[in-house]
């Protein structure tokens, strides 16, 4: 659907993104996922034709028809739900017949139906996301491009709005969609990780958390610890990384090494009286990691 041949974005003497080259396909949910300045929202505007390459080159499946939401809400406030969609339907070369019967489908399908006649301007932030994606699969395009679609709006409309993306590609539409929430990751079938403008990583989350290389600790409740804390524990051999997640420190451990009894006489040495317990790693694991490592899983962190 989209081949990306080293591309390149410059602002002047900024390098926004930075030879990426990789190959984009009909079917997945392909998640975008970096630190804030990482490119995300750049690249979005590549695959939608709002931007065009500093160098290198895009191909792109001929003919293929694309929805796209931005960040912010791009509807007409001031106008109802039924009547934002008859326009944009209209604009998408939709028949009037055909837009409000595609019109009245895809608000029942989102549960807005009861507030068709409401001005898009008083819907909440959820509700508003939701009408801005179902404007953008009014023409039944083959890809449908979200930039960040969850972002600030609550964890109960965070879910519904995953569960449309989730039937939105059951339908056989491509979804490449931007997040900021690493739980998200797993709804994805493919995440690409950036990261000051490179492409680190482009591999299923499953993967990337199966193949992950080292055995992983918590330590909870060390909230009032400071990050210069961590520094003790990064001297014991074998332990490659530490970090803060939330509350909790994460510490990432050679597999190969016995290292447990040493993590415990650490922790008696220094007076903590918190359990240290063995973890499954989460793709937020992976992640912290490989942005604190730029992108080289394996390298060590001391």
């Amino acid at each position: 659907m989209f081949q990306f041949e080293g591309v390149s974005v410059r602002y002047g003497k900024e390098t926004v993104l930075q030879d990426l080259s990789f190959l984009l396909e009909s079917g997945p949910i392909y998640g975008i996922v970096g630190p804030d300045g990482a490119g995300k929202t750049t690249l979005l505007q590549l695959l939608v034709g709002l931007l065009s390459p500093t160098e290198g080159f895009i191909k792109k499946t001929e003919s293929v028809s694309i929805g796209f939401v931005s960040e912010h809400f791009g509807l007409y406030e001031e106008m109802s739900l039924q009547e934002n969609l008859l326009f944009y339907g209209t604009l998408r070369g939709l028949q009037r017949i055909e837009a409000e019967k595609r019109a009245d489908e895809l608000l029942k399908w989102a549960s807005l139906e009861p507030f068709a006649d409401r001005a898009a301007g008083n819907l909440s932030g959820g509700m508003k996301r939701k009408l801005a994606i179902i404007a953008a699969i009014l023409h039944h395009p083959a890809c449908l491009v979200l930039d960040e679609p969850t972002h600030g709006v609550d964890p109960v409309s965070r879910r519904e709005i995953w569960r449309l993306i989730q039937e939105i590609k059951q339908t056989g539409t491509t979804v490449i969609v931007s997040t900021q929430y690493l739980d998200e990751v797993p709804q994805c079938d493919e995440v690409l990780l950036l990261f000051q403008g490179k492409l680190m990583q482009k591999e299923s989350p499953l993967t990337l958390v199966e193949q992950f290389p080292f055995r992983v600790f918590r330590l909870a409740g060390m909230r009032r610890r400071k990050t210069r804390d961590l520094l003790s524990v990064k001297q014991i051999p074998g332990v490659v990384d530490a970090f803060f997640r939330g509350a909790d420190w994460i510490l990432l451990c050679e597999k190969e090494r016995k290292i447990t009894r040493q993590l415990e006489i650490w922790k008696e040495k220094e007076g903590l009286a918190q359990k240290l317990e063995k973890i499954e790693p989460s793709f937020e694991d992976v992640f912290i990691h490989l942005m604190r490592m730029g992108g080289k899983p394996d390298d060590s962190a001391l």
